[in-house]
């Protein structure tokens, strides 16, 4: 606004103007440019100095039209690639969770697909159908997401005040024992990709005593058998970088099953 009032006093359009040149570049924005008749100098004769403005027109022309930005074709749009997907052996091998979608995912539609199979990935499986790729760098992503999503949650709508308060209930929120009982209440474990044998047993034993807890498991105990909450943290770093990392969508998606626990 000011620069167009700075403009009208010297009887000038934008689209003449190769170049406007001022002494202080601030007092465009504020004071007497702010305040100036649009006809007119916009310096009043007391105060010459409260603005400069020299103008070069230079003959025949015309500013150049803004270039609309190209956006890529549609294809590309749906579907971006990544660093997390499937081998061959992967792909061939896994059955996509579409039940687990429709119930505990929001019925979010994934654009790459992969993304959720490796999330729920054990390497023993993987081992066992010849693949190289696990839920591993996913988890790691989702860890960063969901943390981010709880903490913005807090903050937003929470009544925590204190950095004492809001490191405490964070601290709480993500243990890996709140992690693990979020997953099995929700029914994560029936749909983790694990070879038969200990580690398949040890994850089925512990999520059906932490859905038959009324609070959440101790700090002990059970917490060998806790990597449940690995595969809660991969699936949001899976929703996370399909959804091109919305910080929104993932919210919406994740943040209902923490509520109860806030």
């Amino acid at each position: 606004a000011a620069l167009a009032r700075a403009l009208q006093s010297h009887s000038l359009e934008l689209n003449e103007l190769a170049l406007i040149v001022a002494d202080d570049a601030d007092i465009l924005f504020t004071g007497a440019a702010l305040d100036a008749d649009v006809v007119g100098s916009s310096a009043s004769s007391a105060t010459p100095n409260s603005l400069k403005v020299v103008a070069f027109k230079r003959p025949g022309w015309t500013m150049p039209q803004r270039r609309q930005r190209e956006e890529p074709p549609s294809s590309t749009l749906s579907m971006t690639s990544t660093p997390f997907g499937l081998d061959a052996a992967a792909k061939s091998s896994l059955r996509f969770p579409q039940r687990l979608v429709d119930e505990k995912l929001s019925a979010y539609s994934f654009r790459d697909r992969d993304l959720l199979l490796r999330a729920l990935l054990h390497p023993s499986k993987s081992r066992r159908i010849g693949s190289s790729v696990s839920y591993r760098p996913l988890d790691y992503v989702g860890q960063f997401a969901l943390e981010f999503v709880l903490l913005r949650d807090m903050v937003k709508n929470g009544t925590l005040k204190t950095n004492q308060q809001l490191h405490d209930t964070k601290t709480r929120l993500l243990r890996h024992e709140t992690l693990a009982r979020v997953a099995a209440l929700n029914g994560l474990d029936h749909y983790v990709f694990l070879d038969e044998g200990p580690e398949k047993t040890s994850l089925a034993q512990y999520a059906n005593v932490a859905r038959s807890q009324s609070s959440l498991p101790s700090a002990t105990g059970e917490r060998q058998n806790s990597f449940l909450h690995n595969f809660l943290q991969s699936v949001a770093g899976a929703v996370y970088i399909d959804s091109g990392y919305d910080v929104d969508t993932t919210e919406r998606i994740f943040l209902k099953f923490f509520k109860p626990h806030l």
